[in-house]
């Protein structure tokens, strides 16, 4: 029987070790350099959940400011500077992607619409509900308003966002409620 000198045994142990750390780690630098796990335009979690917002809210903006038959660019501004100005949006993404937006012009209903919205927003766990919504409302209050007319056309899809974010408000439960409607 052949046996093997126990110091080649030790020398073939640190080169493979030797060899496979050298292996990590030159894949470690090349993976970072070759590969973008997350796209560089998207930085965080928070960057995803505010374009996801910006697609939800921009199509109800278009909506309020094409209520009347057109969109005017005095309408097309406030849309702007809310996303440049509270969201912190780049002004040439804004302007970019908004032209998008209006051409569209979504053959979506504005309850469908909405409705995307409202579940988007009760289901994130980074989202406000009711503060959003009031934000929101008021942000589509001044598309409506901007042109210093507000139409008929305007009031009513205004109504039915509302309808819409208050159905979707978590109901109000109190010991004082349960009582009543038991009594």
């Amino acid at each position: 029987m052949a046996t093997t000198p126990i110091g080649w045994v030790v020398a073939a142990g640190i080169a493979s070790g030797a060899l496979w750390y050298g292996g990590v780690k030159f894949f470690e630098k090349e993976g970072t350099d070759r590969v973008d796990v997350v796209p560089k335009f998207l930085n965080s979690g928070i960057d995803l959940l505010a374009n996801s917002l910006f697609c939800l809210i921009t199509p109800l903006a278009v909506k309020v400011a094409d209520a009347d038959g057109s969109v005017d660019q005095c309408e097309i501004d406030v849309i702007e500077r809310y996303f440049i100005d509270q969201w912190g949006f780049d002004s040439e993404y804004v302007k970019h992607q908004l032209p998008n937006f209006i051409a569209d012009k979504s053959k979506d209903k504005v309850k469908t619409l909405a409705a995307a919205l409202a579940n988007y927003k009760r289901k994130n766990p980074d989202c406000n509900y009711d503060k959003m919504s009031v934000d929101i409302k008021r942000f589509l209050l001044d598309i409506a308003q901007a042109d210093g007319e507000y139409h008929k056309r305007e009031k009513n899809v205004l109504e039915i966002v509302d309808k819409v974010f208050g159905s979707y408000s978590k109901p109000v439960f109190s010991a004082r409620n349960l009582y009543a409607k038991n009594k």
